[in-house]
């Protein structure tokens, strides 16, 4: 998939949304980490792969990005995710060059500018 300019393999966004849940629900990150490889084992009968390695720096990004917003929405301040916040959250995943499909333009619309959005 394409996230902020790259194409990435899919458990990116996953792996990094788990994490900043987590981080704004509070859950410690050891708590996280023993989650997220629980899953990751079990899923490959307890063989770590390269990628279960760049899924916990994803969680850890994501984990830090969601307790800064629950600090400052505990404190009444707005926490604004920009494209260059993202980006530098998601340094950790490798970039793919063999998925054939990040040239084709999108024909349903997949991202939702929440900035624009009059939440807090």
């Amino acid at each position: 998939m394409t996230i902020v300019g790259r194409c990435v393999d899919c458990y990116v966004p996953d792996n990094f949304l788990f994490g900043a849940i987590a981080g704004w629900l509070d859950l410690p990150l050891a708590e996280l980490e023993v989650m997220g490889w629980g899953a990751k084992l079990t899923k490959t009968n307890g063989e770590v792969l390269p990628g279960h390695v760049i899924s916990e720096k994803l969680w850890n990004e994501g984990h830090a990005l969601g307790q800064r917003a629950r600090d400052n929405h505990r404190q009444g301040r707005y926490y604004h995710l920009d494209r260059a916040t993202l980006e530098r959250a998601l340094r950790v995943a490798q970039s793919r060059d063999d998925c054939g499909n990040c040239d084709q333009p999108a024909t349903v619309p997949f991202f939702i500018d929440f900035g624009q959005e009059p939440w807090r």
